[in-house]
């Protein structure tokens, strides 16, 4: 194959024709779809380079934590020879995804479809290989994204996304990452192969379909997309953990706005792409490790009120349960879930990040569901002019402030504090390793 570039695309519906759990909206509660507003799709792209080849994959899911990137990888690298630290997953971050973790019937039925997809999507983008040259681009995108954290009249800072009193705010903890990457397949003989990365919560259709199927903003963006350019897509969540979209519509109920946004995107987009450059190198290099973490086990010392706190939430409802919650200093009845569930956990855990890239390129990838702060520092020290930011979104990294200020993902996330910032230390780290 020489030093020509090769990529392929495959794309997979994997919409299930039954009702399924739906996982998103932060607790265990059993909610069944209704419907199918858009469909769930898988989608993979092979990328060759000399006698080298790597796979990227993105699914319409809430996460793909590092179990389920093993089982991918544990189906894919036999049937297509690919080794496992070539093959990367994110994750759009739909939270009308169906689960894909728990042991309810259809989640283990979705599962099947989700690990038989994956070595279909495989295949498939390595059998649609074709020269092509490598593009790639970076713009900032303002006024999209906002920090979900609010800076109040009174200097104090509330931690939670909830209620109306945060319009009233005097500002947001954190910058925003408004950066829009753009990777381009320009392809002559087949349809040329877009990857976009961007970071806003795909959480967008909690007004008008929360028990429908959905793949959120980003099913629009790739509709949209494809419409007008005629390209594949296929779109990769940034550092998203504590930014959220901000509405295209003028009403405040931004879960209505989903198709617009991502209309926006889509169009955002295409403009960026005169501006493109053509990298002259295509060369690989990938680095994998994996690092120990601890877990966050402050709270042990609540377990009994966090039981209790969470037996009357069970029992007789959410309010009930935050009402007595609060009494006992908890932020909500999620964190006593949490509590619960970090006890019976050991004291570390592991955590896999990967680094590579394609010429000028960087990218990295991470099972967790990162904040801005992390995205912010990763790219202004990585030795490449863009980095590209994969996410798999599975468990909050909140940044140290977070835990200062009591936040709503630092409260109910696993990861002891300081963690990101020890994360984001191994990115860079990587990224230089392979630059």
């Amino acid at each position: 194959m020489g030093n020509t570039l090769l990529v392929g695309y495959s794309r997979q519906v994997i919409t299930p024709d039954y009702a399924v759990h739906l996982t998103g909206y932060g607790d265990d509660e059993s909610r069944l779809s209704e419907g199918v507003a858009d469909d769930i799709c898988l989608t993979c792209v092979a990328v060759t380079s000399g006698e080298d080849t790597i796979l990227l994959y993105s699914a319409d899911f809430l996460s793909l934590n590092m179990v389920a990137a093993e089982m991918l990888r544990e189906k894919v690298c036999p049937a297509t020879g690919i080794p496992a630290e070539h093959i990367y997953c994110g994750a759009t971050h739909s939270h009308n995804a169906p689960s894909l973790y728990a042991n309810w019937e259809s989640a283990v039925r979705f599962r099947e479809t989700f690990l038989e997809a994956s070595v279909t999507a495989a295949k498939e983008a390595l059998n649609d290989r074709a020269p092509a040259q490598f593009q790639f681009g970076c713009r900032e995108q303002p006024g999209l994204n906002f920090i979900r954290h609010y800076v109040m009249h009174d200097g104090s800072v509330s931690g939670s996304n909830f209620g109306d009193w945060k319009l009233t705010c005097v500002g947001h903890t954190h910058p925003t990452d408004p950066r829009m990457l753009l990777v381009r397949f320009l392809r002559q003989d087949k349809p040329s192969i877009t990857m976009m990365n961007w970071q806003a919560h795909n959480d967008t259709v909690r007004e008008t379909g929360y028990n429908l199927v959905s793949a959120g903003y980003v099913a629009h963006i790739r509709s949209e997309y494809e419409a007008i350019t005629g390209d594949h897509f296929i779109f990769f969540q940034g550092a998203s953990g504590n930014q959220n979209k901000i509405s295209r519509l003028e009403s405040e109920k931004h879960g209505l706005d989903w198709i617009a946004y991502g209309h926006k995107l889509a169009h955002l987009a295409q403009d960026m792409l005169p501006l493109l450059q053509t990298a002259e190198s295509t060369t690989f290099r990938t680095i994998r490790e994996q690092f120990v973490v601890p877990i966050n086990h402050d709270w042990d010392h609540m377990l009994e009120q966090a039981n209790e706190v969470y037996n009357l939430w069970k029992t007789v409802g959410k309010a009930e349960g935050d009402a007595l919650g609060k009494t006992y200093g908890f932020t909500s009845s999620y964190q006593t879930r949490d509590i619960r569930n970090r006890a019976k956990m050991p004291r570390t855990t592991k955590i896999e990040l990967n680094a590579f890239c394609i010429g000028p390129m960087g990218f990295i990838t991470g099972p967790n569901e990162i904040f801005s702060t992390v995205g912010h520092y990763v790219r202004a020290n990585a030795p490449f002019q863009n980095t590209f930011i994969i996410s798999g979104n599975h468990l909050y990294l909140p940044c140290k402030d977070a835990y200062e200020y009591r936040s709503y993902e630092a409260d109910t996330g696993y990861y002891s504090k300081g963690t990101a910032e020890v994360v984001q230390e191994e990115f860079v780290r990587l990224l230089k390793t392979i630059g």
